[in-house]
């Protein structure tokens, strides 16, 4: 089983995929990619069976740039995860953390931890197109005074140190993980499962209201 996610080993996407392989008892092979349309792209080409893509996060909201790939996509959502995520300032040498000047992340780790950013002072941000590269690159760079916002699990895949935990704006920090497949999953009526629409409504009042009562009038809702 081939499964795409974004990142290297240690990213969030990573450990999710790690655990939807676990659900099925099966090893798999694991193909790290650069973005997440390069994730939808392996699936739709064949290179991987399964991709796993972060579709909501409890503190910065949806992913739109998932969303608006789903738009244009022929593949088949066939499950999904909640994976908690659990950030930590991660550093080659323990250092006080007065003395980090610049921070390395994912936008989306950066936007989940921006209380904790605004409570230092003068901290540079560099974005990453992963937290497992902001890992892997603070690793090689071996600075005293950067760091980066990954999890502990991944930090260690990189040989860096737990500086500080918890630094989530929410203490219970939960990502929405989807699973894609270019084939449609068959499932037992008696499973209750999910549909996932995604709607335009026209730029005027009440468009909004006007579809959802669709759904009502067919107690859909």
């Amino acid at each position: 089983m081939h499964i795409a996610f974004l990142g290297k080993r240690g990213s969030y996407s990573n450990l999710a995929a790690r655990n939807y392989a676990a659900r099925y008892q099966k090893q798999f092979v694991e193909l790290g990619c650069q973005s997440f349309e390069q994730v939808f792209e392996k699936v739709k080409n064949g290179e991987a069976d399964f991709g796993i893509l972060p579709l909501e996060n409890t503190t910065s909201g949806a992913i739109n740039e998932v969303y608006d790939l789903l738009q244009h996509t022929d593949l088949s959502l066939v499950g999904e995860l909640a994976y908690p995520i659990k950030h930590c300032v991660l550093v080659n040498d323990t250092i006080d953390l007065r003395q980090i000047d610049t921070l390395y992340s994912h936008p989306q780790v950066i936007q989940q931890c921006s209380q904790f950013i605004h409570s230092l002072d003068r901290v540079h941000i560099e974005y990453c197109e992963s937290s497992s590269h902001a890992m892997q690159l603070v690793s090689s760079l071996n600075k005293p005074n950067i760091a980066a916002l990954g999890n502990e699990d991944g930090g260690k895949l990189y040989g860096l140190s737990v500086l500080k935990t918890n630094i989530a704006n929410q203490e219970n920090n939960i990502t929405r993980f989807i699973v894609v497949s270019r084939e449609a999953r068959e499932v037992s009526p008696q499973i209750h499962t999910k549909t996932l629409l995604l709607i335009t409504t026209p730029q005027q009042a009440g468009s909004l209201a006007d579809a959802l009562f669709i759904f009502k009038n067919i107690k859909l809702i």
